[in-house]
């Protein structure tokens, strides 16, 4: 055993100190390697925990979009203030100290502020010179343009608008003795806004819309029509200061077209009571919350036979054309038939006179924004007594807006595209030139 002991003793002796330096260090390394592939294993794990919670919890978001985000509501919030004792104001409370309503709006929100910022960049787009841009584009930037030159608008003045009066047969307050009742009949009064464009769903609102029932069908739908004063306003009565607000907007109106004063003020108070009665037979928000009820489905000849004081089916071909023809047979939903069967009514006790002078009012109420400033004036004042604003947009606003309401489905489509090339980037030059002929 000595002996075997001594011959190990003298191979460690028989090493060099090179060697001897090495197995000492051995042990050490290994302890560190297995150190380290322990803490690596743990570092992966770690992740690999992060990542699916972030995949499998969807409420959680990491784009740059929601980051951002992120940083504004923090951005709203007070926190000097305790939730529990106020979270309405913990939650908004810098949003509504560091925004300032300005005077032409009536309110600011999240969505103003976006609705600002798309504006903006529309302007851009609106703005922006292409000479190889498709015609379509070319006609909604014209437009634009047209609405941006007041010195035209000036210099036509309201003669304009008095000759498109005149050839739908004249607007009777401004007429006076001249208009002839005898010629006049609402359908044919509605036939002529219908073809030079204004709007014919002052009487009676006809649309295209989404089968109530089966969103995969679109039909024909007979509507109450919107008024010239929100219902809610109008049904307050002649006493009401915003009734009261209305009619001196009428009045305004008609005496900057040449009206008498007086004339006005008597004709045109006939005329608002028409509108006020026109409230009275209509359903309430409220009523309208009843899908079922707004689901009345029947055939152009069942609708002649329940509501013969129309001629509906020369009616609804005249108003749809040239887009639509339609036979006795076709599905139409009445979405309240009550509203029809009340205005037929309503329509064989009213003066000829009456009729034509609202829905005369009505056409020249939305055109005011097209028109003088002095116009635009009035207009002003009424939206001063009815919302409380004291100013007007920028101009290049009111354009913008007008271009977007005139040209919906122009902009939902090629200007919407253009302003993502413009503003986001994702199209390709070549993508740019396959839109382009596309469109033309």
């Amino acid at each position: 055993m000595e002996a075997q002991f001594k011959r190990g003793d003298s191979c460690w002796k028989q090493r060099t100190g090179l060697e001897k330096w090495i197995l000492t260090l051995l042990p050490c390394l290994i302890l560190i390697i297995l150190v380290l592939i322990i803490v690596i294993a743990m570092q992966q794990d770690h992740t690999k925990e992060n990542v699916a919670y972030t995949s499998s919890n969807e409420e959680i978001c990491v784009t740059q979009s929601c980051v951002s985000t992120s940083n504004l509501v923090l951005e709203y919030i007070d926190t000097s203030v305790d939730p529990c004792d106020n979270f309405y104001k913990f939650a908004c409370g810098n949003y509504i100290k560091n925004n300032i309503i300005p005077d032409e709006k009536l309110a600011v929100n999240s969505f103003s502020i976006v609705n600002d910022k798309v504006q903006q960049q529309l302007r851009v787009v609106l703005e922006s010179h292409d000479k190889n841009e498709a015609k379509v584009l070319q006609t909604v930037k014209d437009y634009y343009k047209a609405c941006m030159n007041k010195g035209k608008i000036a210099e036509l003045g309201l003669q304009v608008l008095k000759d498109v009066l005149v050839s739908c047969g004249g607007w009777p307050v401004l007429e006076g003795p001249r208009w002839i009742p005898d010629s006049f009949d609402w359908e044919n009064l509605m036939f002529a806004f219908n073809r030079i464009g204004f709007d014919s769903g002052y009487l009676v609102e006809v649309t295209i819309g989404t089968d109530l029932k089966n969103n995969s069908i679109r039909g024909i739908q007979l509507d109450q029509p919107s008024l010239g004063l929100s219902r809610d306003f109008i049904l307050q009565g002649n006493e009401s200061q915003f009734v009261q607000g209305y009619f001196k907007y009428m009045i305004d109106v008609a005496v900057e077209l040449g009206c008498e004063k007086q004339a006005a003020e008597r004709e045109l108070k006939e005329s608002l009571d028409f509108e006020i009665e026109l409230a009275k037979i209509s359903s309430s928000k409220e009523e309208r919350r009843n899908i079922t009820m707004l689901y009345n489905v029947m055939t152009i000849a069942e609708i002649q036979e329940r509501f013969s004081g129309i001629q509906w089916l020369e009616y609804l071909n005249s108003i749809l054309h040239p887009h639509v023809h339609v036979n006795s047979s076709e599905a139409v939903n009445v979405v309240s038939p009550r509203y029809i069967s009340s205005l037929i009514d309503l329509l064989s006790r009213t003066p000829k006179r009456v009729q034509a002078n609202y829905a005369m009012w009505r056409v020249i109420k939305s055109q005011i924004s097209y028109l003088t400033e002095g116009m635009i004036q009035h207009q002003l004042n009424f939206h001063r007594t009815l919302f409380g604003v004291s100013e007007r947009p920028s101009r290049w606003k009111e354009c913008v807006e007008e271009v977007t309401n005139t040209y919906k489905c122009v902009i939902c489509t090629n200007l919407s595209i253009i302003y993502y090339y413009l503003w986001i980037g994702w199209m390709s030059r070549l993508g740019k030139v396959h839109l382009t002929k596309l469109l033309c």
